[in-house]
């Protein structure tokens, strides 16, 4: 049996969130069990899978004195990962999203990093499994070691993976002990790296791709109805939104804007394609969250003019859509 001595101090504790992925687990937990850091613990959440994927957890746990596993009814990934911290036993903590594997080395490198530079978060580049991709724009470019989450906060308008995903990373326990897992089924990732970043007094980026990040898995994400995703999104706007106000005008300003864009966006998907229980859950939500910034908004361009509108009369704003969409040739009745 492969293992850590009991007396041997455990470095990183990696839970790994699972519902239903007996396709890739096995890759996914041999990864891990074949780190070149050995003094780790490896938490494997079952997330009440109805496929095989608790047998493969059971299976691994016979040959791991390291693998602990925790069986729940279905709760979601956000509470998996939750469960899973208050069993973790390390100082640092690693998420690994059960489709995805790691590098035989992404453990030792990153934690040997943010243990000599005594940092509270390190974050590193992944690439794509499945797809041929080779986008530096959502990429880390570059070594660094920063004081303040200005600049993370900067890469997450500017669509930066590594800010929309809680994998990929090592973090401090004591940072995530203090973090909301939010309990929503689309952005939960953006919302606690959000909130990890706004506590994290020094940030290690690195530039090391040893995340693999299988794009085109059957998730949450991809099963998320449209009117859901909506609403998260709103939802991780708002945060975003409360957390960076204080700190930065300027960022404040992006995170207003990022707002006011996916308000319109709602407003125009659910005025000309949504059902009429879509259209009646995005304007419930967006009467709350426009409450909250509509004082904020100075610029009024099209789209802001569109919400004021549309927070007025709702109905009235939908059929003047209906007629703009109309007459540009972009509006097509059913949706496609």
């Amino acid at each position: 049996m492969m293992g850590v001595k009991a007396v041997e101090k455990i470095k990183v504790s990696v839970i790994v969130p699972i519902y239903n992925c007996e396709e890739y687990l096995e890759e996914c937990i041999k990864s891990i069990i074949n780190q070149t850091l050995n003094q780790i613990e490896i938490i494997l959440v079952d997330d009440g899978s109805t496929d095989k994927s608790l047998e493969i957890c059971n299976k691994y746990k016979q040959k791991d004195n390291r693998i602990k596993i925790i069986h729940q009814e279905n709760q979601g990934v956000s509470r998996s990962r939750e469960n899973g911290l208050k069993e973790a036993r390390g100082e640092y903590i690693s998420f690994i999203d059960a489709d995805d594997y790691i590098a035989f080395d992404f453990l030792e490198r990153l934690f040997e990093k943010i243990d000599s530079k005594k940092a509270d978060l390190i974050c590193c580049n992944s690439e794509d499994v499945g797809i041929l991709t080779d986008d530096l724009n959502i990429k880390i470019l570059k070594n660094e070691i920063l004081y303040d989450s200005r600049q993370l906060y900067n890469d997450f308008f500017d669509g930066k993976r590594y800010m929309y995903t809680i994998w990929g990373k090592i973090v401090k326990k004591q940072i995530l002990l203090e973090c909301y897992f939010p309990h929503i089924r689309y952005t939960e990732d953006t919302y606690l790296m959000l909130e990890v970043a706004n506590k994290s007094k020094k940030i290690v980026l690195d530039t090391y791709q040893g995340y693999f990040y299988r794009h085109n898995k059957q998730s949450v994400m991809q099963k998320s109805s449209n009117i859901d995703k909506y609403l998260d999104i709103l939802t991780t706007d708002e945060f975003c939104y409360s957390l960076i106000r204080t700190i930065d005008e300027n960022l404040s300003k992006k995170a207003l804007k990022k707002i006011l864009d996916d308000l319109y966006g709602g407003v125009a998907t659910y005025s000309l394609y949504g059902n009429k229980k879509q259209f009646y859950m995005f304007t419930n939500r967006f009467d709350k969250t426009y409450m909250k910034i509509n004082e904020k908004v100075r610029k009024r361009n099209v789209k802001n003019i569109i919400i004021f509108l549309f927070s007025k009369n709702k109905n009235f704003t939908k059929i003047i859509l209906r007629i703009i969409y109309f007459l540009t040739g972009k509006y097509q009745k059913n949706g496609d």
